[in-house]
C-alpha cells in the first residue's frame, strides 16, 4: 500500500511539474503564476496543497517536488517551516507562546531553588530563530513573542534565582551567523553572543574573541528543517569552531549517551559527529546525552552544575576556561523514574546554570526531573 501512495504522488507531481512546463513555456513564468493564484484559495489549491502535502507519505526527493510546487502556488509555510528570504534560513514556528508545559517549568525551577536555596541558581532562557527574526516572517502573528514570553517567565520564577537574560545580544547580533539557516539549534558564533553578554554575572571575566581562533570544519550540511520542509534551495551550513589560542583547558570529556554508553574521550569535539546523519554531534559525539562531565586544568576554579537542552552543547567550551568541573545533565533525554540525583551531588557544586532554550521549556516535558 505505501509502495503504492508513492507511485500515486509521483505520477501526481510529474503531472502538476508537466502541466507547469507547458503553461511556462506558452505563457512565460508569469503567466503560469497568474493561472494558478486565480484559483480560488479555499478549493482547488488548498485542497491540492493538503493532499499532496499531508495525506500521502513522502521521500526526500518527492517532498522537494512538493516543496517546490507548493511555493509556486504561493505557500509560504511548508509543515510548520517557514523559508525567511532575507537571510536565506529556514524558521520553524512552534507552539511555544502556549506551551503546555511552560508553567510546569517554571514551577521545576522554583521548586529545584526552595530545596538548594544556598545554591547560587542561574537561568538562560535562549530564544530560539523564530523569535529573533519574527518580524521577518510573512505570517508574524503565528509566531510568538518569545521577548515577552521569556520576560513573563523570568517574572515568574523565584526573584533569588539569576535570570541571564541574552535576547538582546542575539538580537543586536541577528545579521551575524548565530543560527543555522537549516536547523533549529544556534550556532557557536549565538553561543559566544550569549557567553559575552551573561557571564560577568556569574561573577566571571569573559574572554574576548582575540583569545580564539575560529576553524572551519568545511563540512557543509543542510540540517533537519531542509528535511522536514522539503526545501533544498538555501545555503548550506557549516560548523564553525572555537578554539583557545592558549591551548585546550579541557583534559578530559565524559559522555554518556542516552542509549546507556559511556563514551570517554579527551574533546568536546568529535570528527566522527561530522558523519552523522545530525552534524550538530560533532560537539560532544551525540545530540542525545543524559549527562557530560568535564574537568578542566583550571584546577583552582569552582564547579558548575549545568541543566540544559541541546543548546547548551556548543555553550560548553565557552565555560571550560573559568571552571574545574563542569557537569551538564539533559533532562529532556532522561528516562522515566530517572532524576537529577541519580547523576549529581548537588552540594559538591558551587553554581547552576539552566541553559535551555524556549522551545524546549515551553513545550516539553522532563525538567521537572531536576527535582527528583
Amino acid at each position: 500500500m505505501r509502495k503504492l501512495l508513492e507511485n500515486i504522488t509521483s505520477v501526481v507531481f510529474f503531472t502538476l511539474l508537466a502541466v507547469m512546463l507547458i503553461c511556462v513555456l506558452i505563457n512565460g513564468r508569469q503567466g503560469f503564476a497568474g493561472l494558478v493564484k486565480s484559483l480560488p484559495e479555499g478549493n482547488i489549491r488548498s485542497e491540492c496543497l493538503k493532499l499532496l502535502g499531508e495525506s500521502v507519505p513522502m521521500k526526500s526527493v518527492q517532498k522537494e517536488l512538493y516543496s517546490r510546487t507548493a511555493r509556486t502556488l504561493g505557500k509560504e509555510e511548508l509543515f510548520g517551516v517557514f523559508h525567511e528570504k532575507t537571510g536565506d534560513r529556514l524558521i520553524k514556528i512552534t507552539d511555544c507562546g502556549t506551551g503546555a508545559y511552560t508553567d510546569v517549568s517554571v514551577d521545576a525551577v522554583n521548586r529545584f531553588h526552595e530545596k538548594f536555596p544556598k545554591l547560587p541558581v542561574y537561568t538562560m532562557i535562549v530564544p530560539t530563530a523564530a523569535g529573533i527574526y519574527r518580524g521577518r516572517l510573512p505570517m508574524r502573528s503565528e509566531a510568538a513573542d518569545q521577548q515577552k514570553l521569556i520576560d513573563d517567565i523570568y517574572y515568574n520564577i523565584d526573584a533569588e534565582v539569576t535570570p541571564l537574560d541574552v535576547w538582546s545580544s542575539l538580537y543586536s547580533a541577528r545579521d551575524d551567523y548565530i543560527y543555522f539557516r537549516t536547523d533549529d539549534r544556534w550556532t557557536p558564533q549565538g553561543a559566544y553572543s550569549a557567553y559575552a553578554a551573561t557571564v560577568a554575572k556569574l561573577g566571571l571575566t569573559p574572554y574576548s574573541l582575540s583569545n580564539y581562533d575560529v576553524d572551519h570544519t568545511n563540512t557543509e550540511f543542510r540540517g533537519a528543517l531542509a528535511s522536514e520542509s522539503g526545501i533544498y534551495d538555501t545555503l548550506p551550513d557549516m560548523i564553525n569552531v572555537y578554539r583557545c589560542k592558549y591551548g585546550s583547558y579541557i583534559k578530559s570529556c565524559e559522555v554518556l549517551r542516552a542509549d546507556g554508553i559511556l563514551d570517554k574521550r579527551s574533546s568536546v569535539y568529535s570528527k566522527n559527529g561530522l558523519r552523522s546523519e545530525d552534524k550538530y554531534a560533532y560537539f560532544l559525539g551525540t545530540v542525545h546525552y543524559k549527562s557530560v562531565k568535564i574537568t578542566t586544568a583550571a584546577e583552582e576554579e569552582p564547579k558548575l552544575l549545568m541543566i540544559g537542552s541541546d543548546y547548551a552543547s556548543c555553550f560548553l567550551p565557552f565555560l571550560a576556561p573559568h571552571f574545574s568541573e563542569i557537569l551538564l545533565i539533559d533532562p529532556y533525554e532522561l528516562e522515566e523514574g530517572e532524576g537529577l540525583s541519580q547523576f549529581a551531588e548537588v552540594g559538591d557544586y558551587d553554581r547552576l546554570l539552566m541553559l535551555i532554550d524556549a522551545d524546549s521549556f515551553c513545550e516539553r516535558d522532563g525538567l521537572s526531573a531536576i527535582c527528583e
